[in-house]
């Protein structure tokens, strides 16, 4: 279940939500609202769980050698764009 606090902040994020939606909403926006309407719904235990699947799968693909050293890193780095891999334009 959430907790006062968190069942508050959400409550005061919808209010906002509903003023903003007359607005223009930016795919940021929509993103955060949509990420916060989950929470209410299905509560932290979602995430967590969610987070605990990703991590196995991401261990069965990577050696321990790997995810040891980017531990030491601060985590897993991102994939090259394409202007530092040499490319020019994107293709469809």
């Amino acid at each position: 279940m959430l907790s006062q606090r968190l069942r508050m902040k959400v409550m005061n994020i919808e209010k906002r939500s509903r003023e903003v939606q007359k607005e223009t909403i930016t795919v940021c926006e929509a993103g955060r609202l949509g990420g916060l309407e989950t929470l209410r719904r299905y509560g932290r235990c979602h995430f967590v769980t969610a987070g605990r699947l990703g991590q196995r799968s991401m261990a069965g693909l990577h050696t321990a050698d790997d995810r040891r050293r980017w531990g030491a890193m601060g985590g897993r780095p991102k994939k090259p764009r394409l202007t530092e891999a040499g490319e020019t334009r994107q293709y469809r």
